[in-house]
């Protein structure tokens, strides 16, 4: 067929080439051909053969977990950082994990399917794969068995359509762009908040997620206690970003508000928790919730305390507590 005669080009003219020896290649494809699609199977349109090549391999070797696309960038730069010390950004936007080396087959991933308008409608989780409002359980060479259960099916549309939220977030805010670096921003704090398990009950739902569960005859929950720090008199701004999940744990219960409070001068900022359009939060499926502030400099030593207020009756469960600060 073409695509053997177009590989066998290609190699043919790389190995004239110096850097042969020191080439990875990695042969894919986007989609199946449509005359080749199993119409009974709608997974089997996204199975596409996935083959990393290169003349310093000493042995071929074929596995059989489900991977992704999303799985090669970040295989290729640990890879290449671990062996060669190349340098990459500290941080980047990657969906995927390292590819999945195990020879027995297993599914253990959370991957979006996008169809050709664009719109996300399949999901799979782990084992999972929901299709046009039909769910089912993979098998090994990627059979589906469908399965009639309506309570997982829905969780698992849920989970769909907060992915979706997430990305289109992650789009309109350029969180896939790495900042460049500014030296007159100086990090005071930056920090993933673990709540205390001896207060708050750790509660694993039924996609495997776990969670915090806040139910507590309390007015606050504190995120950041009395954060200290001081700043030279050339700094004008304090900002401050926090992010999380959340979701309702009890049907009637408000969400807290979320609040600094500047100790030394006494200001105290209170926002309710909404999502980035305006509405509300308060589901029991699980959101997203992110603010970003920015507060005037008055005293130049500062003590800043950042607290859920929960006004005792609240209910709920939060995860992925994180917290920066930085001054310019």
């Amino acid at each position: 067929m073409y695509a053997d005669d177009a590989l066998r080009s290609l190699f043919q003219y790389y190995k004239t080439r110096p850097d042969f020896q020191n080439t990875i290649f990695v042969i894919t494809g986007d989609h199946r051909m449509a005359p080749v699609n199993d119409g009974k199977n709608p997974l089997r349109k996204y199975n596409v053969p996935l083959i990393i090549y290169s003349p310093l391999l000493k042995q071929s070797r074929r596995m059989e977990p489900v991977v992704s696309h999303y799985d090669i960038a970040p295989s290729l730069t640990a890879y290449l950082r671990g062996n060669y010390s190349c340098e990459f950004p500290e941080t980047t936007p990657y969906i995927g994990e390292c590819l999945d080396t195990s020879l027995a087959f297993k599914a253990q991933k959370m991957q979006a399917f996008m169809l050709n308008n664009r719109s996300v409608e399949e999901w799979m989780h782990d084992s999972l794969f929901a299709y046009n409002n039909e769910l089912y359980v993979i098998r090994e060479n990627m059979d589906l068995v469908q399965v009639a259960d309506e309570s997982l099916l829905q969780k698992i549309n849920e989970e769909r359509s907060f992915f979706q939220s997430l990305s289109v977030y992650a789009v309109d805010n350029d969180y896939l762009k790495k900042s460049k670096p500014d030296n007159n921003k100086l990090v005071l704090a930056q920090e993933s908040v673990l709540p205390n398990e001896s207060l708050y009950e750790r509660l694993v739902d039924s996609t495997g997620i776990v969670w915090s569960h806040i139910n507590i005859d309390d007015d606050y929950v504190d995120l950041l206690v009395n954060k200290e720090f001081a700043y030279d008199a050339t700094s004008k701004n304090v900002h401050c970003e926090v992010s999380f999940s959340i979701k309702n744990a009890a049907e009637q219960k408000p969400l807290p508000n979320l609040v600094y409070h500047l100790r030394n001068s006494g200001t105290i900022y209170t926002f309710p928790l909404v999502a980035m359009d305006g509405s509300s939060l308060n589901t029991e499926k699980g959101a997203y919730f992110e603010n970003k502030i920015t507060f005037p400099i008055d005293n130049h030593r500062e003590q800043l305390r950042i607290y859920l207020r929960t006004k005792k009756q609240s209910d709920f469960l939060v995860k992925d507590v994180k917290i920066r600060i930085f001054v310019e």
